[in-house]
């Protein structure tokens, strides 16, 4: 075992609260919407946050596990193809939810700056949720063939070996960061930068655009707040990890005391991560009346 006993009681007891609060909350995302009303159903928000749900169950059921196991116990037991699936798996996920975080900004900013405009269909939505899935699948997809296992100092482990160590290392491990966390955080900052700008323009007395703040107005509003606050979780949750992958990867050295150091902090920085997948559910509850009723009806 790689901790002792109360170390690994307290990360048993973390992952395992993040495994039912996500498992339970997802599936109740999922059954509000899908046993909604009509209107409920053909929301294309409602359709994208499924998805985000979605992602977070694959997180959950396919990850969450093997993670605990691969840091409770040294060296890797769990094989091959666990070692190759479990990298690949969270990748793709962590890739289709910011992706889907992204097409609901864009939606969303698509819907207020052009409200005379056609709006995006369920069908042209699913279409988009297929592309992102596909997308994510191939960025992701190196990772697939470079875990593998390996002995290390006559110790089996998990890791990547590329053929050429800078492209791995540095090529890739930019080239992800950029895809899958800081371009699509950019572009989702933008598209509620000038969502707000939009609102705030209508609201200033004297303004060409201003309108009465109906409750359909509200509603928007109301829904913006609760789509920033899931935005802003995803990335706190996700910068822990993607820092610490960071600093190892560009490590030319590391002392003994800060490699012990960075030993301890990755197992919460992936738990902390992983708990990205239970926190959307409780936001939605607190956030969304109409989400917070169906989860009434359904307990």
């Amino acid at each position: 075992y790689r901790y002792n006993v109360w170390v690994s009681g307290a990360l048993c007891t973390a992952y395992g609260l993040v495994f039912c609060a996500g498992l339970i909350g997802n599936l109740l995302v999922a059954v509000v919407v899908l046993r909604g009303s009509r209107t409920m159903r053909r929301c294309v928000t409602n359709l994208f946050l499924v998805n985000l749900a979605f992602a977070d169950l694959l997180v959950v059921l396919a990850c969450l596990p093997f993670t605990l196991v691969a840091h409770l116990i040294y060296p890797w037991v769990m094989g091959s193809i666990i070692c190759k699936l479990v990298p690949y798996l969270q990748g793709v996920s962590v890739s289709a939810s910011v992706y889907t975080l992204v097409a609901v900004a864009v939606e969303r900013y698509w819907s207020i700056s052009s409200p005379w405009k056609k709006r995006l269909s369920s069908k042209c939505c699913r279409v988009i949720i297929g592309l992102i899935w596909i997308g994510s699948a191939i960025i992701t997809l190196p990772w697939l063939v470079v875990f593998r296992q390996d002995y290390v100092s006559e110790t089996l482990v998990c890791t990547e070996i590329w053929p050429d160590p800078l492209m791995g290392d540095t090529y890739y491990a930019v080239a992800h960061l950029t895809l899958c966390y800081v371009l699509p955080l950019v572009i989702i900052a933008a598209c509620y930068a000038l969502i707000c700008r939009q609102i705030w323009c209508r609201q200033i007395p004297g303004s060409g655009e201003q309108g009465p703040p109906n409750h359909h107005h509200r509603a928007k509003i109301r829904a913006l707040r609760m789509l920033g606050v899931v935005v802003a979780a995803f990335a706190l949750s996700w910068f822990p990890l993607y820092a610490t992958f960071t600093r190892l990867k560009f490590a030319k050295s590391m002392s003994e005391p800060e490699a012990e150091f960075w030993e301890m902090i990755m197992p919460v920085a992936q738990w902390l991560s992983s708990a990205n997948s239970c926190v959307n559910p409780l936001l939605y509850h607190f956030l969304d009346p109409r989400f917070r009723s169906g989860f009434k009806q359904l307990l």
